[in-house]
C-alpha cells in the first residue's frame, strides 16, 4: 500500500466518531487489551490519519492505583542501576501526578516511516503543556514480535529505568493469573519489557 506523506496527526475530540472507534479496533488488534471503549472516551489518544483512515494512535491516562503500584514494584525490583531510578520510585510512592503509556501501535503497511517516533513525541509535547503530569512512564516489549516495542524511540527520547521480567504479568487476591491476552505470547501475557520515562515539568 502506498500513501501519501506527511500524514496527518490529530487529538481524538478533532476526530469523527467513526475514526475514534477504529482507533479502538487497531489498538485492541495489535495490543491484545479490549480498548474500543478508551479510545472513544479518552482525550489525551493522537490519531495518525492518512486522508481519512486511522493508521496509527498514541495514548496516555493517569497512573493510578494498583497499575501505579504495579510500575512501584517493577522498578524496584529491577537489578539494573540507572540514574533515575530512585526519582521515578520517589515520584511513584508520592501522590504526584504521572502518566503512563497505554499503546503506540502503527498499521503494517506505514511502519518503518518513523510514525510511531511522530506520535510519541507529539504525546509528550501534549502532556507537557498541560503542565499537570510530573512525568510519563512507558513500557516497551523486548520480544522483537511485541506491537508496542519502542526500545529504539526510549533509548533516544526517553531516560531508561530497567529491564521488568515478565513485567505485564498480573496476579489477583486469589492468586489466580489475570494478565492480559497477548498476540505475542498467548492469552495471559509474560513478556519482558523495558521500562522508560520522561520528566515532563520542574518543580
Amino acid at each position: 500500500m502506498t500513501t501519501m506523506l506527511p500524514l496527518k496527526i490529530v487529538q481524538t475530540q478533532d476526530a469523527t466518531k467513526r475514526q475514534r472507534k477504529a482507533a479502538g479496533q487497531l489498538a485492541t488488534e495489535y495490543l491484545g487489551t479490549d480498548l474500543r471503549e478508551a479510545f472513544l472516551t479518552e482525550t489525551e489518544v493522537f490519531l495518525a490519519l492518512d486522508g481519512s483512515v486511522v493508521v496509527g494512535i498514541a495514548a496516555a491516562k493517569s497512573l493510578t492505583g494498583s497499575h501505579r503500584q504495579h510500575y512501584l514494584d517493577a522498578i524496584s525490583k529491577i537489578n539494573e542501576t540507572f540514574p533515575a531510578s530512585n526519582r521515578f520510585i520517589e515520584l511513584l510512592q508520592s501522590d504526584t501526578p504521572l502518566a503512563v503509556d497505554f499503546g503506540v501501535v502503527v498499521a503494517p503497511d506505514y511502519r518503518g516511516r518513523g510514525l510511531s517516533r511522530d506520535l510519541s513525541l507529539t504525546l509528550i509535547d501534549s502532556l507537557r503543556q498541560q503542565n499537570y503530569y510530573r512525568a510519563l512512564l512507558v513500557s516497551a516489549w523486548l520480544d522483537p514480535r511485541g506491537p508496542n516495542r519502542m526500545v529504539d524511540f526510549g533509548e533516544k527520547y526517553l531516560q531508561p529505568l530497567g529491564a521488568s521480567p515478565e513485567h505485564w504479568k498480573l496476579v489477583d487476591e486469589q492468586g489466580e493469573l489475570r494478565s492480559n491476552p497477548c498476540p505475542t505470547c498467548g492469552f495471559s501475557c509474560l513478556c519482558d519489557a523495558r521500562i522508560y520515562g520522561v520528566f515532563l515539568k520542574r518543580y
